[in-house]
């Protein structure tokens, strides 16, 4: 991806035989190794990572599962969190649209709609029979109350930019849904992915008991121990899901994960360490499951109000100081791309233009900028402190390599491993940071839906970051239905994010699980969506 004319200070490397069977995967039992010089066959071994597609699925049943981090709140439409996805958020809830294993959308509480021509409004037929888990049976009110809380500002959720077109919701009957837009909505279905539905009954106690109309129900929540879920015996889909119970299990370090699932105690964990796929390859015991190359990506957040980080040579000078090379050869053993703007080079909307000459790492590049800033040789910049949230040790040391890095320029960085909650409070609730790395992505596949994130959204960004012409695209880009339009406007905003640097990325990842061979029908997929409901233990 980067720029064949871009300057780079550090020097191409050749894979050895091992560097190249470190960024291989397995694709199930009995399946070859796949080469990373191939990365559609790469992702469709992920794809098909779980064995077992032709056997007959066993019900019943308890699933332990690791997870990286513990969470901070159980309300769907307020938590962004990672840990969240990993456990509640397509276990407990649905939405009205789906995503296949190639990322398609697909019907889910909605089985089909249709889009006016004008662009101005979308009809939604839902499902019959489905009930959320207190016994209501849903309907089209449900789906009015929960757009309408989401866009509630005293609710303040970080989803309201999903639904921000909506002007009204009309329900025909309690089977019909209609989205009446502001504006055309290129993006709707993309948006829609995001939406949990909820009822208004016992909504007073989400917080405490969430009630949604997943293949799951809740059982209990003892912080710092375990999330217990149970099969909702009168889910709408039938047969499913195959599993009694599912008891995740907050293990904040991923060498611990992996040797509670040797020991097993444990039949999944998520965010296994790369440097380890070639340890969990080698258990017969085991297999690495991994997802097609996706949109998450791993970053850094500035704080663009910190008087540290005020002037945006600055902050281009923190991303030229960043190697991003070494961090996906070194930290994710192969398992990512190096990035610097949102959008992965296979998304139509990335301008390799604008972004590749970014990419590159270069001190030099980084020391001219902070001079020309006022800061020769980093004077000035004492104090920066580097966050990372505990229980991601690829994010913590891609700030320890940060750190040095700085350390060449001149600059005594700090690095800070904070518990979740506290890493939250500082960088969101109470914002006092510097910079912060973070891991971000939903598997969003419309550029639009980028922006309406709290890393790139205008209006809620935890940058801090505020430029009309940047808001202004952003609408634009929404709202505009041609492709090639949007691609221009996509472009500007690109630029404007290079030219300004409120925070970068440092790669577009691939997310990987491992589980017991036992455990079959596990697949997150392309937009890394953790669905159990077929999932089964042999």
């Amino acid at each position: 991806m980067t720029n064949a004319n871009a300057k780079r200070t550090t020097q191409p490397i050749t894979p050895t035989r091992r560097d190249l069977l470190k960024y291989a995967v397995a694709a199930g039992a009995g399946a070859g190794v796949v080469s990373l010089a191939d990365p559609s066959s790469r992702g469709a071994a992920a794809r098909q990572a779980t064995p077992g597609a032709g056997d007959t699925p066993v019900p019943g049943g308890t699933l332990n599962v690791g997870v990286a981090a513990e969470l901070k709140v159980l309300d769907p439409h307020i938590t962004t969190l990672a840990a969240y996805t990993s456990t509640l958020r397509f276990t407990i809830f649905e939405t009205l649209v789906e995503a296949d294993d190639e990322g398609n959308y697909i019907p889910s509480l909605a089985e089909s709609w249709e889009l006016a021509e004008d662009g101005l409004s979308l009809t939604l037929n839902l499902v019959q029979g489905a009930t959320f888990h207190n016994g209501k049976p849903f309907s089209s009110e449900d789906v009015a109350f929960t757009v309408d809380r989401i866009k509630n500002p005293d609710l303040a959720s970080q989803f309201a930019p999903q639904v921000e077109n909506v002007t009204a919701v009309e329900t025909p009957d309690e089977q019909t849904v209609v989205l009446q837009f502001a504006a055309p909505t290129p993006a709707i279905l993309d948006y829609l992915l995001n939406v949990q539905i909820v009822t208004e009954q016992d909504i007073d106690t989400i917080g405490e008991r969430p009630i949604g109309t997943g293949p799951f129900e809740f059982v209990e929540w003892v912080l710092n121990d375990h999330i217990t879920l149970r099969k909702f015996a009168d889910y709408w889909q039938e047969g499913l899901p195959y599993l009694d119970e599912i008891v995740f299990r907050p293990v904040l370090d991923g060498d611990t994960r992996l040797t509670n699932l040797q020991a097993g105690s444990l039949d999944l964990v998520e965010q296994p360490a790369p440097k380890d796929a070639e340890r969990i390859e080698g258990d017969a015991n085991l297999q690495l499951i991994v997802t097609p190359p996706t949109s998450k990506y791993d970053n850094i957040q500035i704080n663009t109000q910190n008087p540290l980080m005020a002037e945006a040579k600055v902050r281009q000078a923190m991303s030229f100081a960043f190697d991003r090379e070494s961090y996906v050869r070194e930290i994710l053993y192969g398992f990512g791309t190096p990035a610097v703007c949102p959008f992965p080079g296979s998304n139509w909307a990335y301008d390799a233009a604008i972004c590749d000459p970014y990419l590159v790492f270069d001190l030099e590049r980084a020391g001219q900028l902070l001079e020309e800033a006022g800061h020769p040789g980093g004077q000035g910049l004492e104090g920066i402190e580097i966050l990372s949230p505990l229980g991601y040790p690829e994010l913590k040391a891609g700030a320890v390599l940060l750190q040095a890095n700085l350390a060449a320029l001149g600059i005594t960085a700090a690095v800070t491993e904070l518990e979740i909650a506290a890493w939250v409070d500082r960088i969101a609730t109470a914002p006092d940071y510097v910079m912060t790395t973070d891991t971000y992505g939903y598997g969003d596949v419309d550029p639009s839906t980028f922006f309406t994130r709290d890393n790139l959204n205008p209006d809620t960004n935890i940058h801090q970051f505020d430029n009309e012409e940047y808001a202004r695209l952003v609408q634009e880009g929404a709202s505009t239905v041609d492709e090639d339009e949007r691609k221009g406007i996509y472009a500007q905003i690109q630029q404007i994010l290079m030219d300004e640097m409120p925070g970068y990325l440092i790669a577009h990842k691939q997310d990987l699980f491992a589980a017991k061979r036992s455990v079959h029908g596990f697949n997150p997929g392309p937009l890394i969506r953790h669905h159990y409901e077929k999932t089964w233990i042999s």
